[in-house]
């Protein structure tokens, strides 16, 4: 029979399940905001969700939603490459 077994080691196979690795991906995606849309645009477009590889953004105005539609491509990537996935693959305005 083994001894007990160390918490640190308990919490870090329960974190590394899908689902709650997906629920920490999804966390670290609001804390990034900023670092991935620019400082400027993070104060005029909300994350509302992420689900299912879908980002979906709230605009400040339809001038805000347009800058951003310019800016698609190169927001999934670095959204993408900052978050270590492959997972974001759209975004749609609410």
């Amino acid at each position: 029979m083994d001894g007990p077994t160390d918490v640190g080691v308990i919490l870090q196979r329960v974190l590394q399940k899908p689902q709650f690795k997906r629920g920490l991906d999804d966390q670290k995606i609001f804390a990034m905001w900023p670092e991935i849309i620019g400082e400027d645009l993070a104060k005029v477009v909300e994350i509302k969700a992420l689900r299912n590889g879908v980002l979906f953004l709230h605009t400040a105005s339809s001038s805000w939603k347009e800058t951003v539609n310019w800016q698609k491509k190169a927001i999934l990537e670095k959204a993408n490459l900052l978050l270590a996935t492959t997972e974001i693959c759209e975004i749609r305005f609410v």
